[in-house]
């Protein structure tokens, strides 16, 4: 089952009802903005309730994204143990690609 949640502070006392029954989480960040204030909230709730994540960057295709940067602002301001799995190719308009960290070259 999926359960989408807001990610507006409005909405806080909903995400924290839902984090309590869920067996993971996947958190959506704007690869614009990194980590936002409501983000770590929501991140110190999963925490409270030991839910594992898994993060999604967006908009880094856009002006202004930067995949190193809000990959960062995750490492310093969520978690240390964060790690890529993959990293796009290019940037903003440019982006044409990504390079799989986990997939093995050999057959």
């Amino acid at each position: 089952n999926i359960i989408d949640t807001p990610g507006h502070v409005d909405f806080t006392a909903e995400v924290e009802r839902s984090l309590r029954v869920l067996d993971g989480a996947a958190v959506i960040f704007d690869g614009r903005k990194g980590v936002e204030p409501q983000s770590e909230t929501v991140w110190r709730q999963a925490n409270k309730y030991g839910v594992p994540r898994i993060c999604f960057m967006n908009k880094i295709n856009l002006i202004g994204g930067d995949f190193e940067h809000s990959f960062q602002t995750i490492r310093t301001r969520l978690s240390n143990k964060a790690v890529a799995v993959t990293l796009p190719i290019g940037k903003e308009h440019q982006l044409y690609g990504y390079v799989d960290l986990i997939k093995s070259p050999y057959p």
